[in-house]
């Protein structure tokens, strides 16, 4: 676009930190036992922390000075977290999954902002080799599962909603 400026300097620091585990609650499995459907309860748990800010910012074409030191960074969350548990075997699948984003300034001015949410989501699968379908998985994924709508967007043309409740299901094959 034709009115696209240089807003500056910013800065940004932060901390992202993630956990992973294959297996929740292990248990002991017997020597050989490998190839059996033994129940695993993957996890992870990951949490982002961050400053993103302006710095001082003369704005020369106007013939104004526009400074907007300390003003946070557009569509930059200061915190967002991402958990999910789920159980498997070699045979299925399934996982909750919740994602939070904290609120965050849509524009330069830092006038217009977003809400902070929680949404989760959902996924399972199972595979359909028992059925005589050789490397077919059959799957389910429902996005925002509790429908939760919130403001995810703000700007001078107007707000916007978050993706609403959405499924998606099919079979994969491999081959």
């Amino acid at each position: 676009s034709q009115d696209q400026k240089n807003a500056g300097e910013a800065h940004s620091s932060g901390i992202e930190f993630t956990m992973k585990m294959n297996n929740l609650f292990p248990s002991t499995q017997m020597k050989g036992a490998g190839d059996m459907s033994s129940i695993r309860y993957p996890f992870v748990f990951s949490a982002t922390i961050q400053e993103a800010e302006r710095d001082v910012t003369t704005d020369t074409e106007s013939g104004a000075d526009n400074i907007i030191d300390g003003n946070q960074l557009t569509y930059s969350p200061k915190q967002s977290f991402y958990i999910s548990i789920g159980a498997e075997t070699n045979d299925w699948d399934y996982k909750f999954a919740a994602k939070y984003a904290d609120e965050y300034f849509t524009n330069d001015a830092n006038t217009l902002k977003t809400e902070d949410a929680w949404i989760v989501d959902f996924q399972g699968g199972i595979k359909l080799d028992k059925l005589g379908m050789q490397g077919a998985r059959a799957f389910v994924n429902v996005d925002n599962l509790l429908d939760k709508t919130y403001m995810a967007s703000a700007h001078e043309y107007g707000v916007r909603p978050n993706k609403p409740q959405s499924f998606m299901a099919g079979i994969t094959f491999d081959f």
